[in-house]
C-alpha cells in the first residue's frame, strides 16, 4: 500500500493493473477500488478465516509444463490452480495424492518444487469450506462496492467471463471467487502491450515470460538492497524511460525565502576527472601546420581495406593518388572546409618513393605546410 502511495505521489499513474491471489486487493486499492483500510481488513479476514476453516492437509506444487499438459497429467483429486507462464503451472491438492503425482513426474525429468502454501490448497475447490464464513466477513468490509476499471486486468476470470456480473465489482464475491479459482496470471500477461513499462510492486521477480515480449520490467524493490536506494533508483529509471515523475512531492514543500543559512546546491555537483579525454584547443588547430593520417588495412572493417587490392610486382603499396587526396583533405582542414567541395590543382608534383602496406598494424602520413 506504501508503494502504491508513493508512486501516486510523484504522478506515476497506470495504465494496466494486474495482480494473482490475494494481491488482487491491491489492484482494488490501486484502482481506487478499495480503500487502505479496506485491503487491509480484507486481508487479515482471509487469512484468519482459512486458519478457522477446517480443511484436508493440503499442498502446492510448481511444475514445468504447459496448461493443456497438465490438464492431462491430474488426476481427479488434483488440480492445476496457477498458470505462470508457458511452461510454469503450479498444482494444488489433498498433500497425499500430490506427493504421490509429483513422484511419477520427478521421474520424467519434469521440474518440480513444493510452494509454501502453509498446508492449504489454494485455488480449488477444496477451499469451499471457508468461502460462505469469507464472504460474509467481506461483506462487512466492502459495504458499498465500486466497480473495476478497465485497467484493472482479472487473472481470476477468464476473458470471456469478464463482463460477468460477479466479475465487473470489487466486492466479496470477487475475492471469494478468487480464493477458490485457478489463477490465470499467463493469459492476463498477454494483455500488456508491447514496449510498456512494467513495475514490480513486490520483490518476488516476475515470470520470464513477461521480460522477453519487449517490455521494460522494473522493480520498486530489490531484495538485499536497501528499500530507499531500491525506491528511488526505480524512480529515477522511469525518468529515462520517457516517464516524468514529480519527485518534489517526496520532499517537504521550500517555503521561500530560504534562509541565509541553506547551503547551497551547486558545491555538491562537481566534475568527475577521474578520466583524462584528449581536448582539441581551436587556436592550435589555427596554428597547425600539420595533419596526421594513420592508415590501417588489418581490420576487415577498415574504411582503407579496399586498399589491399593495389598490389605492384607482388607488393602491396599505397596508391599515388592517395598522396593527394591526404594533401587535399590535408588543405580543406586548414581552411574549414569540405574536401568534397574544394576544388584543387596540384603542380610540380614529385613523388620521392612508394610506401608498402603492412598486413598489420598502421602506417602514419603527416602532410605539412610551407606557408
Amino acid at each position: 500500500i506504501g508503494l502504491i502511495d508513493i508512486l501516486n505521489a510523484v504522478g506515476i499513474v497506470p495504465e494496466g493493473l494486474i495482480g494473482y491471489g490475494v494481491e488482487e486487493l491491491l489492484c482494488g486499492y490501486a484502482d481506487a477500488s478499495l480503500t487502505a483500510e479496506q485491503v487491509i481488513l480484507a486481508a487479515y479476514w482471509t487469512a484468519r478465516t482459512l486458519e478457522e476453516s477446517n480443511f484436508e492437509a493440503g499442498t502446492m506444487v510448481d511444475l514445468g509444463m504447459s496448461w493443456s499438459e497438465v490438464h492431462k497429467y491430474c488426476p481427479k483429486d488434483i488440480f492445476p490452480s496457477r498458470h505462470l507462464a508457458e511452461e510454469h503451472v503450479t498444482v494444488s491438492g489433498p498433500k497425499s495424492s500430490v506427493k504421490s503425482s509429483v513422484e511419477k513426474v520427478k521421474a520424467e525429468n519434469i521440474f518440480t518444487a513444493e510452494v509454501e502454501s502453509h498446508g492449504y490448497a489454494l485455488h480449488c475447490h477444496l477451499m469451499d469450506a471457508a468461502t460462505e464464513s469469507l464472504r460474509r466477513n467481506l461483506e462487512k468490509i466492502m459495504v458499498n462496492p465500486k466497480p473495476r476499471s478497465s485497467r484493472w486486468i482479472s487473472s481470476s476470470y477468464v476473458e470471456s467471463e469478464w463482463n460477468n456480473p460477479t466479475a465487473k465489482l470489487a466486492d466479496a464475491c470477487y475475492f471469494v471467487h478468487n480464493l477458490v479459482s485457478p489463477i490465470l496470471l499467463h493469459e492476463a500477461l498477454a494483455h500488456i502491450p508491447k514496449n510498456a513499462v512494467v513495475i514490480e510492486i513486490s520483490p518476488y521477480h516476475l515470470p520470464q515470460n513477461v521480460k522477453g515480449c519487449e517490455t521494460e520490467c522494473l522493480r520498486l524493490l530489490e531484495r538485499d538492497i536497501d528499500p530507499m536506494t531500491s525506491i528511488l533508483s526505480c524512480i529515477g529509471r522511469l525518468y529515462t524511460l520517457g516517464l516524468n515523475p514529480d519527485i518534489e512531492k517526496l520532499y517537504p514543500e521550500v517555503q521561500f525565502p530560504v534562509p541565509k543559512s541553506t547551503p547551497m546546491i551547486s558545491p555538491l555537483i562537481k566534475w568527475d576527472h577521474s578520466k583524462s579525454w584528449f581536448v582539441p584547443r581551436w587556436d592550435e588547430r589555427l596554428k597547425s601546420s600539420e595533419m596526421i593520417f594513420d592508415v590501417s588495412v588489418e581490420s576487415d572493417e577498415s574504411s582503407e581495406k579496399y586498399l589491399v587490392d593495389h598490389c605492384v610486382d607482388g607488393r602491396f603499396l599505397y596508391p599515388a593518388c592517395g598522396y593527394l587526396v591526404l594533401a587535399w583533405k590535408a588543405l580543406a582542414e586548414m581552411i574549414h572546409k569540405n574536401y568534397e567541395t574544394l576544388p584543387v590543382v596540384f603542380e610540380d608534383v614529385t613523388i620521392r618513393r612508394a610506401t608498402m602496406l603492412p598486413k598489420t598494424g598502421e602506417i602514419v602520413f603527416s602532410t605539412k605546410s610551407d606557408s
